[in-house]
């Protein structure tokens, strides 16, 4: 595996290390909330949602 290919490990590994970035990043976007109660919770979900749809749109095409 010297030419560049990927394992099935270094795979996991990465996905794993994705999952922890997400989960953490999505726990300090609720702690966010829970301080900042005057924001409206429904309004920032669509956004989120909006947001989202435009990274997956960027990295898929």
């Amino acid at each position: 595996m010297d030419n560049g290919e990927l394992s099935k490990k270094s795979l996991c590994e990465d996905c794993i290390a994705v999952q922890g970035l997400i989960i953490l990043t999505l726990g300090g976007l609720g702690g966010f909330c829970c301080v900042n109660s005057r924001i409206d919770a429904a309004k920032s979900r669509e956004d989120s949602e909006k947001l989202a749809g435009c990274v997956i749109a960027k990295t898929v095409g």
